[in-house]
């Protein structure tokens, strides 16, 4: 049986995974997707790039650090909850090897009623609180929550 580890060590680990940023990059999208709807700051440019340039770019464009060689981006026009799926990269057209990492972005489009303007509001309010808190440091805090279940959360 092996011995429980420090909450020092805990952290350590926690910060050196990558996932502080990883965390802070899915509510920064949420943001962003909320912004596009609202087609306001840099969601609307989002939302152009999107459509002139694709996913990829527009985040990069965006500050976001996605490596294409293994972290592909898609639109899931589907959903309002985003997701990360891990498959082999290799396929029949592009026989390479290893993992791919996917990460579905929600964008459904705006739903014309149950999502009020303010909530959209109160929700880019509760990203920028949760960012500028710096919680996405702590493993023990957890993601915001939209105020509408309709409201794109780019993490499950």
């Amino acid at each position: 049986m092996s011995e429980p580890i420090s909450e020092e060590m805990r952290l350590d680990r926690y910060n050196n995974s990558g996932l502080p940023q990883i965390r802070r990059t899915m509510v920064q999208i949420s943001k962003l997707l909320v912004q596009a709807w609202l087609d306001q700051d840099e969601g609307a440019q989002f939302k152009q790039d999107i459509n002139e340039i694709g996913v990829h770019q527009a985040l990069v464009n965006q500050g976001f650090f996605f490596p294409a060689d293994w972290l592909k981006a898609e639109i899931d026009p589907d959903s309002f909850l985003g997701s990360v799926e891990i498959s082999e990269a290799s396929s029949w057209e592009n026989p390479k090897k290893g993992l791919e990492m996917v990460f579905k972005i929600p964008y459904a489009p705006r739903p014309k009623t149950g999502v009020k303007k303010y909530e959209l509001y109160i929700w880019i309010d509760q990203c920028d609180k949760w960012l500028n808190a710096g919680d996405y440091n702590n493993p023990d805090k957890p993601f915001p929550v939209p105020p509408n279940p309709y409201i794109p959360l780019a993490t499950s």
